[in-house]
């Protein structure tokens, strides 16, 4: 049988990782310090939780239409750009 996630009928996709010095009592985050997005629609999701001084990783190649937040620190990536490269 196949499997027939969300990622396969072309749905968002979320992966969490959590760093901490203590116990974590939950791993569901609604805050986020740092956020990588690859399209719009995952922008417009996920960029909103996180948190002030955060980092956001987005694919510039896709995203043009985003207002970025001025209170994170953005890193542009022309991720279509560079899978093309041979």
């Amino acid at each position: 049988s196949s499997n027939y996630n969300p990622e396969t009928r072309g749905g968002l996709v979320e992966g969490c990782t959590i760093f901490s010095t203590s116990e974590v009592l939950s791993p569901v985050a609604d805050r986020y310090t740092t956020v990588i997005v690859f399209d719009e629609e995952s922008f417009e999701r996920y960029v909103p939780n996180l948190e002030p001084g955060g980092w956001l990783f987005y694919n510039s190649s896709v995203i043009k239409n985003c207002k970025i937040p001025e209170n994170v620190k953005s890193v542009p990536l022309a991720v279509s750009e560079i899978a093309a490269l041979k």
